[in-house]
């Protein structure tokens, strides 16, 4: 009786065990998405950009990375409410996560409307040639924005850059980069990519 009420209690441990595991799998993927739009957030893009620049570092391989800002959020926000806000949040994250072609590229929402995407050995024209691709794509979804003085159309701007890492650099001078180019893609009439690397 005693071996058999252990053995039932060993199947039990064994069982609670890989209940627990899965949990904290679970509980570690839900850390690491956005809860809104399903994409990875910027806990998950910090984790993964070190990473690639490392890896990009060791083998001399070129890193990009694309900064997407939905063109005046705020004013769609205030004129059709925060629901349909949210809607155009979600329809431009699956559409962002739809365009990226391979497993090493990496959608992320960096937050509120702004959104970040890792192209590990991906030279200058090739993320242009992304970047382009994905205004293109967005605007292809016609969502109506009637405060938008550019367009009756949803848009989104792009700040674009790339580098070959090297010792003397780090991710966050790219992240720099492709910041500053973001705010010159907005300065100059958003709906466009700029490029700048170092």
């Amino acid at each position: 009786k005693l071996t058999k009420i252990n053995t039932n209690l060993d199947q039990l441990v064994i069982q609670r065990t890989k209940d627990l595991e899965e949990s904290n799998k679970r509980l570690s993927m839900l850390s690491f998405k956005d809860p809104l739009s399903g994409l990875w957030n910027r806990r998950k893009y910090d984790e993964t950009i070190a990473a690639e620049w490392n890896r990009c570092l060791r083998y001399q391989k070129p890193l990009s990375l694309l900064i997407l800002d939905i063109d005046y959020f705020k004013e769609l926000n205030d004129f059709y409410g925060h629901m349909v806000g949210d809607e155009c949040i979600i329809k431009v994250g699956q559409v962002l996560k739809g365009s990226l072609r391979r497993s090493s590229d990496m959608v992320a929402r960096y937050g509120g409307e702004e959104f970040i995407v890792i192209l590990p050995e991906t030279v200058k024209e090739e993320a242009i040639c992304i970047g382009e691709t994905l205004i293109e794509e967005i605007a292809s979804l016609k969502i109506p924005h009637e405060k938008s003085p550019i367009s009756d159309w949803l848009t989104v701007s792009v700040g674009a850059s790339s580098v070959i890492p090297d010792k003397s650099s780090s991710y966050e001078d790219l992240f720099v980069l492709a910041d500053k180019v973001l705010y010159q893609a907005k300065d100059g009439g958003r709906n466009q990519l700029v490029y700048l690397s170092e």
